[in-house]
């Protein structure tokens, strides 16, 4: 989706592992290798976001998917038994950082793992998908961003170590 707003857009990533390698698109938009993600639309839930991202961009599903909540963010008991509602969990981390000229994105990262393999994307610039490994993330030929490798890098660790 385009920006939403002049100055400030929310926008999802998610790190998702599988079998010790965490899975980055190429956008040939940005020529950049990223986590599939992208804007919170106007009036979606941040959970809804999480999984149409994912699923637009690998035809991953969300029933195919798991959330590593490693700071245990979700209470055990049912606490919306009396109302309509559930806990969704907080992303790990949170940033600002500049995506053009005087506009900036606020980034939830989420952190995830799957069984299932890539399908294909519904995204036109998402032209390539990878499975990388600890040590393809600091490969030079990659190119990736140095947020893109730590946050790639604590998914490998969280979801070895849950």
């Amino acid at each position: 989706m385009a920006h939403t707003s002049k100055y400030l857009d929310y926008t999802v990533s998610c790190f998702i592992v599988k079998k010790n390698k965490v899975l980055l698109i190429y956008n040939d938009r940005y020529y950049l290798w990223l986590p599939p993600g992208g804007h919170i639309d106007p009036d979606e839930n941040i959970e809804g976001s999480i999984f149409r991202e994912i699923e637009e961009e690998t035809g991953i599903t969300k029933n195919e998917i798991g959330l590593i909540d490693p700071r245990k963010s979700i209470p055990e008991e049912n606490i919306f038994s009396d109302l309509k509602g559930h806990n969704i969990v907080t992303p790990t981390f949170s940033d600002i950082h500049e995506a053009g000229k005087n506009h900036f994105h606020i980034g939830f990262r989420y952190f995830l793992t799957t069984a299932s393999t890539v399908k294909k994307s519904r995204d036109k610039h998402v032209v390539r998908h990878k499975w990388f490994t600890k040590e393809e993330l600091d490969d030079p030929r990659y190119n990736l961003k140095k947020h893109v490798k730590f946050y790639a890098k604590y998914a490998l660790k969280i979801a070895s170590h849950p």
